[in-house]
């Protein structure tokens, strides 16, 4: 993976999520960090809503990927036995990045 090629933005974050079968992560956007997902092992389902559109990908290889732009509320659905979701972006940890209120994501994209 190299950044801002594949990316198209620096990578300055990785992390991964470790889910079995039935978990449910997520319900949150960010405000202005871009995010690369791929699914290293398993099969997962993301699900992202811009506010007016719902869209669902499903990422099952890690040759699939897909990059999540700001103000996109999105959650995922872990849907193996043993799932890893491994993510890039543009930003640190910093927990004021991120609206985890529906109501309050929905004020935000009105701006």
């Amino acid at each position: 993976m190299e950044s801002n090629i594949e990316t198209s933005f620096a990578i300055k974050r990785f992390f991964q999520i470790y889910a079995s079968k039935g978990d449910i992560r997520g319900y949150h956007a960010h405000i202005k960090y871009f995010q690369f997902m791929f699914c290293s092992q398993g099969k997962i389902k993301l699900v992202c809503d811009d506010g007016v559109n719902n869209k669902d990908f499903i990422l099952d290889e890690p040759s699939k990927g897909i990059i999540v732009p700001p103000l996109i509320w999105c959650h995922q659905q872990y849907l193996d036995q043993k799932n890893i979701l491994t993510v890039l972006s543009d930003g640190e940890y910093n927990e004021n990045e991120y609206v985890r209120d529906y109501d309050e994501f929905l004020e935000l994209i009105k701006k």
